[in-house]
């Protein structure tokens, strides 16, 4: 915008359309005091700060020419496109809001082409450009981006409507609000201070459904690069906002993996809060439950939702359990024809979101199973970062019991509780602390240290031998995972939660195992079995029964050696994890070698737990006296031995039961 901030009477004149060509409405000077409309001063103005005055010049003097402008959000279309008709003589112009108005063979489109090819001036303005023909796209002589507007554009527009800069801005006022919402509260009549306020009010409101009682991204705990990125993300937002960097300059399209429980909606909605942008959440897995499982219902389904983050730019658009959708790479061909459809339908609204033909949608995904999503899905360009959540450590549990427990305890020093609490996720948290105040309230009396640690670990109902069994099982993990070099093992704990009997927390860096390494972790994995064995003489079925059993991990492990690592006796790739026990079942031979590997691993890992049983016994006993270590009660643990005592093989038996 000029530093004459004078209005000009052209902006506020009605546009009749002829025949002919549209004419742009006789202009006239009027002095700095004329109040004008907001919803005619708002598009004004963005259109000023987004073009210099050479570049207004070039497109008002120009013969055959082409104009698009893309606006932030579906109500931006008819007050930008009037502005626009204000800003040249133009032969005809567009502004489609919906895909329908290009398909192949539309009138519209042919019609602005054949003008432009005759040397005609023509414009679009859309909020979303696939809605344009390609070829206007691509020979347009100018495009324009619209962001939605500044907290400062929108104290200009407040000048126009009160004659009065406000004197108060706040950094993100008008944040998430569509144009309506912003130009209806912007009132002639109103002081610069009221409409400042009404702005604010209508943020709140509207985000309210997001922002209330939720902590903002600085009161949270945990999340490890999770956190980096959001906090990144929202100080790029501010500058994105106040026009310093484009939205490509935006790390706004990542995928969130972890086990289940450790916060992944939650640290959206303060997110949310945080940024100051309404959140757009949905499930994948729900689409088909929403709709009627037809393609065309989904379809519809999945292109609304988009279209309500184009509408609500800048906003984040949550997609939970996109696990859902199935890699096309696992599909068999009979279900390939209705995947193939949907799959590609979502690909062509991600390249929408995330390559900037739409600016301002923050698109994030969720799983707990990232091996499981397309290739197509997270390659550049699309979901191309996946940041993995890790479980919150003692530091981060101290912090979330704080955050749950709010006035309780209040002053008592939380670190026992969240060194009790390890390996939880901050769901679990959040029970511990509502069973912990149901209890002091069943009492009648205000909660205690001993209700919150009760919670987390209640006491130990379970027999003596069982108890034992659990112990020296997690142990020999903990130890072979020292021994091994597998990592620093964080904390050991037999404290029953759920189904789980205890647990061990290793840290380790990622990296690109080779044979070797695929070998160690298979002999920590069998390492709780052969303790039993070798320490309490027998083992239990404390090492299978389930799909993430310690049996069935390591037969994952030895399996994709040879059905999909090339690290086996073939190079050819087989199939994938979750086909492998198929691919298993119906090769016999295959199914024999892999057991045969499994065998032999199995005994180099007795012969190890052999040599540091003493160790797995201390362990143990330091697992039975207090329930759970850390890291360094473990290495103080294993350090304490003094007399090592000769621990015989097994029996033959023994070893094949």
């Amino acid at each position: 915008m000029d530093n004459d901030s004078t209005y000009d009477a052209a902006w506020d004149a009605v546009i009749i359309e002829d025949k002919g060509r549209i004419k742009p409405p006789k202009r006239k000077p009027i002095g700095k005091e004329h109040l004008i409309d907001a919803h005619i001063a708002l598009p004004k103005l963005m259109l000023e700060s987004a073009l210099s005055k050479s570049e207004r010049n070039e497109i008002s003097d120009h013969d055959a020419y082409s104009l698009v402008v893309q606006v932030p959000g579906a109500d931006y279309v008819k007050p930008i496109y009037a502005a626009v008709k204000n800003l040249a003589d133009w032969d005809d112009g567009v502004a489609p809001t919906e895909a329908a108005r290009f398909k192949t063979g539309d009138n519209d489109g042919n019609k602005l082409m054949r003008l432009l090819v005759e040397g005609g001036r023509i414009f679009a303005v859309t909020q979303q450009a696939s809605y344009l023909s390609p070829a206007l796209l691509t020979t347009a002589d100018r495009t324009v981006m619209l962001p939605p507007p500044s907290p400062e554009l929108l104290a200009k527009v407040i000048k126009l409507v009160t004659g009065k800069l406000p004197i108060d801005v706040p950094a993100r006022l008008g944040a998430g609000l569509t144009f309506d919402e912003i130009t209806s509260c912007m009132r002639r009549g109103s002081t610069a201070a009221e409409c400042v306020h009404r702005l604010k009010g209508a943020m709140e409101a509207k985000l309210g459904s997001v922002a209330s009682d939720v902590p903002s991204l600085e009161e949270l705990h945990g999340y490890g690069k999770a956190m980096e990125w959001a906090k990144n993300l929202v100080n790029d937002l501010g500058q994105w906002r106040r026009g310093e960097i484009p939205w490509s300059s935006l790390s706004a399209a990542v995928v969130l993996t972890s086990a289940p429980g450790l916060g992944k909606t939650s640290m959206m909605r303060s997110l949310a809060k945080s940024a100051g942008v309404p959140l757009i959440a949905t499930s994948v897995g729900g689409w088909f439950a929403e709709a009627s499982g037809y393609l065309d219902a989904i379809v519809k389904r999945v292109d609304t939702i988009f279209a309500e983050a184009r509408a609500q730019a800048p906003c984040i658009l949550f997609l939970d359990e996109i696990d859902a959708l199935p890699s096309r790479q696992n599909l068999d061909s009979r279900n390939a024809d209705y995947w193939n459809v949907l799959i590609a339908r979502i690909l062509t609204l991600l390249d929408g979101a995330v390559a900037g033909q739409t600016e301002g949608i923050i698109l994030v995904g969720a799983t707990n199973h990232s091996a499981r999503l397309d290739p197509a899905l997270v390659r550049p360009g699309r979901f191309g970062t996946i940041v993995n959540i890790d479980p919150p450590n003692e530091a981060d549990l101290a912090g979330i019991l704080r955050q749950h427990l709010r006035q309780d305890l209040a002053g008592q020093d939380l670190t026992g509780a969240a060194r009790l609490a390890l390996g939880s996720s901050g769901a679990m948290v959040v029970d511990y602390v509502k069973n912990a105040r149901r209890s002091a309230r069943q009492q009648k009396r205000p909660m205690q240290m001993r209700d919150l640690v009760n919670a987390i670990a209640p006491p130990e109902e379970r027999d003596a031998g069982l108890v034992e069994r659990i112990a020296t099982h997690e142990a020999g993990h903990a130890v072979l995972s020292h021994v091994l070099g597998l990592g620093e093992v964080a904390a050991i704990s037999i404290v029953q939660r759920g189904n789980t009997g205890g647990y061990v927390m290793t840290e380790f860096s990622n990296y690109s195992p080779r044979r070797q390494d695929i070998e160690k972790i298979v002999l920590r994995t069998l390492a709780g079995r052969a303790a039993e064995e070798v320490i309490l003489g027998d083992p239990s079925m404390g090492a299978g029964g389930s799909d993430d059993s310690d049996l069935a991990v390591a037969t994952r492990y030895v399996g994709m050696l040879h059905v999909s690592g090339g690290l086996g006796e073939r190079f050819l790739y087989q199939g994938g994890t979750s086909e492998l026990p198929h691919v298993l079942a119906i090769n016999p031979r295959l199914a024999a070698a892999v057991e045969a590997e499994l065998r032999q691993l199995y005994a180099r890992t007795m012969h190890l737990v052999r040599q540091h049983a003493d160790r797995i016994v201390a362990v143990a006993e330091e697992l039975m006296a207090h329930r759970q270590l850390n890291g360094a009660q473990f290495l103080a643990a294993i350090t304490s031995i003094k007399a090592p005592r000769e621990w015989p093989a097994a029996s033959e038996g023994a070893q094949n039961g």
